[in-house]
């Protein structure tokens, strides 16, 4: 599900999911993204949702109407997705302007992830920039410390 404020999918079928795996789909994202693919919304009943070939969310209870979102690949006449949904839609990719995962968690084969986009998305990753920056700090001056300087002393607050 991806909107202009934001994104969450869940899977049952992920077995592992890491950091580089993140990486790579917020890589396949962007670039879907920069395309700029035209969106386009039609509205269909519930019950045509079966007699169509499109993605459906696993246990999502769909209302008597609902949007189709089409995005289509012009240059090699394919879709790059086709999916129902409920919510808010863009018109077309470049409206989401960036996006990138915040958090991830993975408990037994089920996976969530949650990301972002757009003006929040560019605040994720200023901060954090920052955040790794002032760990990197740290880090080197904790590996830059002679320990055998360092007394047992209390130090106060």
């Amino acid at each position: 599900v991806l909107g202009v404020f934001g994104f969450w999918f869940k899977s049952l079928h992920i077995i592992f999911f890491n950091c580089t795996d993140a990486l790579v789909i917020e890589e396949k994202v962007n670039k879907i993204i920069q395309s700029a693919v035209s969106v386009k919304r039609t509205t269909v009943t519930s019950n045509d949702l079966n007699q169509i070939n499109i993605t459906l969310l696993p246990g999502e209870v769909y209302p008597d109407e609902v949007h189709v979102i089409d995005m289509y690949n012009n240059a090699d006449n394919s879709y790059i997705s086709r999916e129902a949904c409920c919510g808010t839609h863009i018109q077309n990719t470049l409206d989401v302007i960036d996006f990138c995962i915040v958090q991830y968690k993975c408990l037994s084969k089920e996976c969530t992830i949650m990301a972002v986009t757009g003006p929040l998305c560019t605040d994720a990753k200023v901060y954090g920039k920052k955040l790794l920056e002032k760990s990197n700090f740290v880090e080197d001056l904790v590996n830059s410390t002679n320990l055998n300087n360092i007394s047992s002393t209390k130090v106060y607050h």
